[in-house]
């Protein structure tokens, strides 16, 4: 069995790769999909990431099960062994995702392969294919993994103490969900509550332990520390009321809950990062009903929509009617639409936690009670609803344009593609933008001045400092770079290339990017120095603007009037 690319349970034959799917589902799974990406969008999108870790020394790739342009990710050697070893340096291991060499083999017919380790497809086909001038293949593929292993210290004593429990384990876990959590809306600074403030706490997530972890978590919840947002604010003297009833995560029907008697209502929703009664749906979809009905994001499950589950819509939408404060805080990995909340009056603050892990209710707590000003920043889009509807899981482009691949910016109702991510995509479908968040504190950026070079790129300087000071100021600053306005549709609205992190009351910030960021990709995959007027924002929105000419023999750069 396998699971549709756009979440529909398949039948994969692994002899001949025929398949059949209910009505309705998609008939490409990641079993055999051919992603289609042209030169420019995987010299400036797809590889960038395997280029910086490559480059910073990274141990591990992982080769996924589908195709790229026709060739097997598992038997790439352009990008396996021509860039990852020998252009970027890669010095570590390649291991498959599991059973991908089986659907390399069998569903892609394909037996060329740069890959180190085969996991979950081994013994008999490795004899039966195996040849004596692949030994010296063989033997790199053995010196690379072991090397690897060593490095790791897996050949060391074992360690016996229970890294997850140990107080600087949890204290850890704690700052990094602190500094996860992300603030979307405060209407009228209705958080920070107040610890005498009766918190009337609804959703489905409102006791959740393991499903504060995600996919793929590596903890033994048997007997290990997980706190639930309940537990969370019980343990920091919140004064909190559960009122009984309400929707599960999955619920698609709704019965009306009693207006609870308390200052605030707090509702915990989501979705879930895995299904712990079907470890893999990719496996066993058809008994995975999370994932059937849409509220589940895992491997071999892809959500269909990014709407909220009807019973918890119905939550939402019946609490907002209360006229009291209604805190939304969500825990999912990917975005849900929350373009009817953004500006609805009904609800007064939205916090996205992710999945924050084993500390995630304490740290919830701590954020919303004032012990810690939110910092952290969105790491992706949040779309409305109908952008799935205009962007096909298996467009694989960034840039906006028609179906037939043109470059034309998206109009909604007459060109079918939007684009994607916050560099791309019309703006019409954005709800929150990339690197956007909110804080208590309120920060001023004064006194900026920058320095440029044709050779060593630009290094700007800038004080910020707390106008409004919370417990713990603190704030994230992001750098975004934006093309000269003559280079064209294709080229992206803007790009983050810098950020640090800053702690109160004030501090002199300095950022630098190299002239490598001042270059844009050609159609063929090539770089190539724009020349130009670009834009230095600094803050999302931006707080502080430079301008940068860039000129074959000198750039200029000074700071712009806000």
């Amino acid at each position: 069995m396998a699971y549709s690319f756009e979440g529909g349970p398949t039948e994969l034959n692994t002899t001949t790769g025929e398949r059949s799917a209910p009505t309705g589902y998609s008939e490409l799974s990641r079993h055999n999909q051919n992603a289609i990406i042209d030169m420019r969008d995987l010299s400036d999108t797809y590889l960038l990431a395997f280029e910086s870790c490559a480059r910073s020394g990274a141990m591990g790739l992982m080769c996924a099960y589908n195709q790229v342009n026709g060739t097997p990710s598992c038997g790439n050697k352009a990008f396996e062994t021509d860039l990852m070893r020998d252009k970027w340096g890669f010095d570590g291991v390649i291991v498959s995702d599991c059973d991908s060499i089986a659907d390399m083999y069998y569903l892609q017919h394909w037996k060329e392969a740069g890959t180190d380790i085969s996991c979950g497809f081994t013994g008999k086909f490795v004899q039966d294919h195996t040849t004596e001038d692949m030994l010296p293949l063989l033997q790199n593929a053995v010196r690379r993994a072991l090397r690897v292993r060593f490095k790791l210290g897996e050949f060391d004593s074992p360690s016996k103490e229970d890294r997850f429990s140990l107080p600087s384990g949890l204290s850890l876990a704690r700052e990094a969900a602190q500094q996860s959590i992300v603030l979307l809306k405060n209407a009228e600074e209705t958080l920070p509550l107040k610890r005498s403030q009766k918190i009337a706490l609804l959703g489905p997530l409102r006791n959740a332990t393991i499903s504060l972890l995600g996919d793929y978590d590596a903890f033994p919840f048997e007997d290990g520390v997980i706190i639930s947002p309940l537990q969370g604010l019980l343990d920091a003297g919140a004064s909190v009321v559960v009122p009984p009833g309400g929707p599960e995560v999955c619920s698609d029907s709704y019965t009306k809950v009693m207006r609870p008697d308390a200052d605030v209502v707090m509702i915990i929703g989501g979705i879930f990062g895995d299904d712990k009664h079907v470890p893999d749906p990719d496996l066993h979809p058809a008994k995975s009903l999370i994932c059937q009905n849409n509220c589940l994001e895992a491997e071999g499950c892809d959500r269909y929509n990014i709407s909220w589950p009807y019973g918890q819509a119905q939550l939402i939408d019946q609490a907002a009617s209360w006229d009291m404060p209604v805190i939304l805080v969500i825990v999912s990995g990917g975005p849900l639409d929350l373009f009817k909340y953004k500006d609805h009056k009904g609800i007064s603050a939205i916090l996205w936690m992710g999945y924050p892990g084993q500390m995630g209710g304490a740290a919830m707590a701590d954020v919303l009670l004032g012990d810690v000003s939110p910092t952290g920043r969105l790491p992706q889009t949040f779309y409305t609803g109908d952008f799935v509807k205009a962007a096909s899981i298996t467009d694989m482009r960034m840039r906006p344009g028609t179906a037939g691949g043109g470059q034309v910016f998206y109009t909604r109702f007459d060109v079918p593609y939007p684009g994607r991510t916050y560099r791309f995509v019309n703006e019409s479908f954005v709800v929150y933008p990339f690197g956007f968040g909110l804080s208590y504190d309120s920060w001023a950026y004064k006194k900026g001045g920058c320095e440029c070079g044709t050779t060593r790129g630009c290094n700007f300087t800038f004080d910020v400092s707390a106008a409004k000071q919370h417990k713990s100021a603190a704030t994230s600053v992001l750098l975004f770079l934006k093309p000269p306005s003559t280079s064209g549709a294709w080229a992206p609205r803007k790009e983050l290339k810098a950020f640090t992190r800053v702690q109160g009351p004030s501090q002199q910030v300095s950022l630098s990017v190299g002239a490598g960021a001042f270059e844009l990709a050609d159609s063929d995959g090539t770089f190539h120095r724009e020349g130009g007027d670009w834009t230095v924002e600094i803050g999302q929105p931006a707080e502080l603007t430079f301008a940068v000419s860039v000129a074959t023999s000198s750039w200029i750069c000074h700071q712009l009037p806000t």
